[in-house]
């Protein structure tokens, strides 16, 4: 009986170390400092240097920003995005955040405007981020300023 107890208390001892690794795990998330689970998944690339770049965390701060503006607010301005179908107007987007990373912060603002941004890639290679939207036709092109046209291969 001593030994069934033994057993059984080693077993839910094993169990507890395993569930608290576990946890452990996924408190840290796959995209280090201000990860979110799956958070690796959004613009996903297999280019080293744009997935360092996107996982690097910040303390940031946007209070009632326009779409337009947000592409050129730190610390996200440092790569190329290319626009299609975005509106002219756009509700305003606001976050605080101690700790977070450049890809939650461009996922946040993704879900917020129903976007869809992927990582283009030219001959293997990120070239740029393609940022979609889902008006009918470009009324609004940002791509036209230039002011955000910095190409991701220099990472």
């Amino acid at each position: 009986m001593n030994r069934k107890m033994i057993s059984m208390s080693l077993c839910g001892a094993l169990v507890g170390v395993m569930l608290l690794a576990g946890c452990q795990g996924m408190k840290s998330g796959r995209g280090g400092k201000g990860g979110s689970s799956g958070g690796s998944v959004f613009l996903k690339s297999s280019h080293v240097p744009l997935n360092a770049w996107l996982d690097e965390a910040f303390e940031v701060e946007y209070r009632k920003m326009t779409l337009d503006i947000l592409f050129e607010q730190q610390p996200i301005v440092g790569i190329r995005y290319e626009f299609r179908h975005i509106p002219k107007e756009s509700a305003l987007f606001s976050l605080k955040s101690d700790d977070i990373s450049r890809r939650d912060i461009l996922k946040r603002i993704a879900k917020f405007y129903h976007l869809k941004m992927t990582v283009a890639e030219i001959n293997g290679k990120p070239a740029y981020v393609l940022v979609v939207g889902t008006a009918a036709t470009s009324e609004f092109d940002p791509n036209d300023t230039g002011a955000r046209s910095v190409p991701v291969l220099e990472l």
